[in-house]
């Protein structure tokens, strides 16, 4: 039976947040905690999937049956591809799912979103599993709790998929980019319309500079950057923050455009910086200097 583990790292948006919604550059990095999944095949007389959330405390187990008569019955490719009517098919089956409150709620919508739509794109043999996935992460701190998640959620099912085809390759770049495509669409079920930074660090790792809609440059060979992070306690809804700042766009768009085009400016000086970096020892007194200017 098969057997593996997964993770992904969590992250911090440096330079551009909430501006990187609005096609502004923005700089994000991976931090040094994980999400961490380890996924099992179960024996085929067992019939069901084991779902282990401890960081929301969900434990449920869900009939293959139930899924297959649900889901898989008369479903087509084209289904799965039209987001609205898949996912409100989804918010159907977890109603008459076991949960207690909103974090477990969405936990289990985006597992079995990603479950069903990459068993119908990679054509997954479903069997039955375990999946037992927890994380290092505060929820709702800002740290990639939710793009950390669907990243793992999404190479979970990939890889399973491979695995069932024989193919046993190293994931390479190309593969990279699908599981960030999926973590995506993912991501909409917790933020409503991500920018697509969280899932592409959480994914690619290191620094990236991205723009949303245009491209995702991976700023490799960095030394590593210490940061002081303080846990506020204050859980936050990035999807409220983002609807928020729209509210205010449409009310002072001269002065959010104007706010906008600095972060962005500020965000190409950030990276000009990060690149010196590369080239320079840590001994080195620029080093120390740069430091400052990136605070």
């Amino acid at each position: 039976m098969i057997q593996f583990k997964v993770s992904a790292p969590g992250k911090i948006i440096l330079f551009g947040e909430h501006a990187v919604v609005y096609g502004k550059t923005a700089v994000a990095a991976s931090i040094d905690l994980r999400t961490v999944l380890n996924f099992t095949e179960l024996p085929e007389t067992e019939q069901i999937i084991k779902i282990c959330f401890p960081k929301v405390n969900s434990f449920i187990n869900v009939s293959l049956q139930q899924i297959q008569h649900f889901f898989l019955t008369n479903s087509d490719i084209e289904f799965v591809e039209n987001y609205e009517m898949f996912y409100n098919k989804v918010k159907e089956f977890v109603s008459i799912t076991s949960y207690a409150n909103l974090q477990q709620k969405l936990s289990l919508e985006a597992f079995f979103y990603l479950f069903i739509y990459i068993t119908q794109k990679e054509e997954i043999e479903v069997k039955p599993f375990q999946v037992q996935l927890n994380t290092e992460l505060g929820i709702g701190s800002g740290l990639g709790s939710s793009s950390s998640f669907a990243v793992c959620l999404a190479t979970c099912f990939l890889y399973w998929s491979r695995l069932q085809k024989g193919i046993y390759e190293i994931l390479d770049f190309s593969t990279l980019d699908t599981i960030s495509k999926y973590a995506l669409n993912c991501e909409r079920i917790m933020h409503g319309n991500p920018s697509g930074i969280d899932n592409s660090v959480c994914t690619y790792g290191s620094i990236i500079e991205f723009k949303k809609g245009d491209y995702v440059k991976t700023i490799s060979n960095v030394h590593t950057l210490k940061i002081l992070l303080v846990d506020t306690r204050v859980n936050r809804s990035t999807k409220a923050l983002v609807e928020r700042l729209l509210e205010l766009k449409h009310r002072y768009p001269v002065i959010i455009d104007l706010i906008m085009n600095s972060i962005d400016n500020i965000s190409k000086e950030a990276i000009k910086i990060i690149e010196k970096l590369k080239t320079v020892s840590i001994d080195d007194e620029y080093f120390f200097e740069a430091y400052k200017q990136l605070m």
